[in-house]
């Protein structure tokens, strides 16, 4: 039973109930009762089925027309936003794949490494990228797949997930049971996908909405990085640090003189005192936005003209082509220095 959000744990604030008549032997529930969280706006199932009695349907009864050409088509294109976005050396597990097309598309694009997971199969570990399309829905006990899940993805790993965008069906004209039947039994928002991915230590890449030809309904497909967020503020941090500091070792190899900043700029801003060993040596600084003009930054001047003969810095990044074209066309006789043309001796 899954009386509470099976992501949040809240209590239901609506739901209705369907019965179906299902052949007997069959390991799915007469009943469920379909249930609105409030608080992530997840919609679930809730009936006295367990994982396992899904487990049995889908190994016993279940795949005769799921590899249809619309499934197919899906899978090419899904393989060939994969073959754009990833490197060929990657390790790929695509659980829930039936008959494994899509891995057989991706090994036909030079993807070597890639294992299609069945139900009942034993999971393995070490995979860069984990892929499971329009298999989410179907998943009762949503806490053990996603501990399968996070036990199988490296750290830094993605997750590519596919599921219907069940909130966009008020909108839609078509049968709507065809979703809400007792294989469904988890109907997503992106809000409650996020949610749910969140609650594992997840962070989203990415988030679109695309249609599914076969029954044009909408879904939602997306892309989560494992290590969430403060495995992205690592990152960040690291790509900011190790910014400044190959920046910093190449004005302190490379500049021994005083010079004129032209172009005070967020790089400016962060450099001039990121830079310590020794310190820029500032003569003048310089910049075309009037914001800046008749402002001081560490006691110094902003002006709008260059006043002194020191070599003109350019350490801005956005505008650096402007910067160099305003100064050509000044006819400054000033030696440029640009940043970017800097470099480190060691």
């Amino acid at each position: 039973m899954r009386k509470l959000c099976p992501i949040c744990n809240t209590e239901p604030s609506s739901s209705f109930q369907i019965d179906f008549a299902v052949p007997s032997g069959w390991t799915l529930p007469n009943t469920s009762y379909v249930k609105l969280c409030p608080a992530c706006g997840f919609i679930w199932h809730d009936n006295d089925s367990t994982q396992a009695d899904y487990d049995t349907f889908y190994k016993e009864r279940y795949g005769y027309g799921a590899d249809t050409v619309y499934d197919k088509q899906r899978m090419m294109e899904l393989s060939a936003s994969i073959s754009a976005n990833y490197s060929r050396d990657i390790k790929i597990l695509d659980i829930g794949g039936g008959v494994g097309y899509l891995e057989t598309c991706l090994r036909e694009l030079g993807f070597d490494n890639v294992r299609t997971l069945g139900v009942g199969e034993e999971y393995d570990n070490g995979y860069d990228l984990v892929i499971f399309t329009h298999v989410l829905e179907h998943i009762y006990d949503l806490d053990v797949f996603m501990d399968h899940v996070m036990g199988c993805l490296n750290d830094g790993g993605h997750v590519l997930v596919e599921v219907p965008a069940s909130y966009l069906f008020a909108e839609q004209d078509w049968p709507h049971i065809l979703d809400y039947h007792q294989k469904h039994v988890n109907h997503f928002s992106r809000y409650s996908l996020d949610h749910l991915f969140t609650k594992y230590g997840f962070t989203n890449l990415i988030k679109t909405i695309y249609v599914f030809k076969l029954t044009n309904a909408a879904c939602i497909r997306a892309i989560y990085l494992k290590g969430g967020i403060e495995s992205t503020f690592d990152k960040i941090k690291m790509h900011v640090i190790n910014h400044l500091d190959e920046i910093g070792r190449k004005i302190s190899q490379n500049i021994k003189e005083p010079v004129i900043i032209y172009g005070v700029g967020d790089l400016a801003w962060a450099l001039i005192n990121y830079v310590q060993n020794p310190p820029i040596q500032i003569a003048g600084l310089v910049d075309n936005d009037p914001a800046y003009v008749g402002c001081t930054i560490n006691g110094i001047p902003v002006t709008d003209k260059v006043e002194g003969d020191e070599p003109l810095l350019v350490m801005a990044s956005g505008q650096k082509q402007n910067i160099l074209k305003r100064i050509k066309e000044l006819g400054l006789k000033n030696k440029v220095i640009d940043i970017d043309e800097l470099e480190l001796t060691n």
